[in-house]
């Protein structure tokens, strides 16, 4: 005989027995009584929807779970972030429909909030604009500006240029001296003042790729004024590539 739960082969003397152990006589009750009751939910439910709806909406029953959950915030906050880590693809789909249909008034919500803390907002952006990814998207953003103004695209991802600065060791190609990649700045191979003047003569726009930018020091980048000067073979080659004591000793 072979086992309706496990599926697998037992040797019996009665043809009435269709289970091999205990185990599988419990998983199979289990199911049966699911079974069982799946069906007599679909019947007795829509029969009875409104006592299903007056259960557990007494004032007592609310006032208990209130108190609970103030008792109890760190238990649920820890739930919480559990569910959120194990169901993440879901949480966003979530929010998703959840800003769709509310957009309105979560706009609303926020405008209110700032308009209320005003010096937290500002004390926030003085915070996260000292961080080294707050740096980043300020320097993103002033960029993207000043293309728009030019009329110049910029056809190069953030990662392309931290790795471009990074090439260099925190040394200036120009005149090759220890600064710190922190302090070096972007720097267009041929000027934008240029592709302006491009623009305005013949209706297209330059476009720049990670090979038509340099970084260069404060005091190479407005030197250099408008001139093409290139210095991708210092960056190339790495001839100065200083030691971690030699930068240190620098530093300090």
């Amino acid at each position: 005989m072979i086992c309706l739960v496990c599926k697998k082969e037992f040797e019996t003397t009665s043809k009435h027995k269709k289970l091999c152990s205990v185990e599988c006589k419990i998983i199979r009750r289990k199911e049966n009584q699911r079974e069982y009751m799946t069906k007599y939910m679909k019947t007795y439910y829509p029969n009875h929807i409104d006592k299903w709806r007056n259960i557990g909406q007494s004032q007592k029953k609310k006032d208990y779970i209130k108190l609970y959950r103030q008792r109890n915030k760190e238990h649920f906050k820890q739930v919480a972030l559990l569910w959120k880590k194990n169901n993440l693809e879901r949480c966003k789909k979530l929010a998703k429909v959840r800003y769709r249909s509310k957009r309105e008034e979560l706009l609303n919500q926020n405008k209110e909030w700032k308009n209320k803390n005003k010096n937290r907002v500002v004390e926030y952006r003085k915070q996260y604009a000292n961080t080294t990814k707050g740096k980043e998207i300020i320097k993103k953003g002033v960029r993207k500006r000043r293309a728009i103004k030019h009329c110049i695209i910029e056809d190069y991802t953030q990662e392309e240029w931290l790795q471009k600065v990074k090439d260099t060791f925190g040394v200036c190609p120009s005149c090759s001296t220890f600064i710190g990649i922190d302090k070096l700045t972007l720097d267009h191979i041929y000027p934008i003042s240029k592709a302006y003047k491009d623009y305005l003569r013949m209706g297209i726009k330059r476009v720049y790729t990670i090979d038509d930018i340099q970084p260069l020091c404060n005091r190479c980048n407005p030197s250099k004024y408008n001139k093409i000067v290139s210095c991708d073979s210092f960056i190339q080659e790495a001839l100065f590539k200083p030691d971690v004591a030699n930068t240190e000793q620098l530093c300090s």
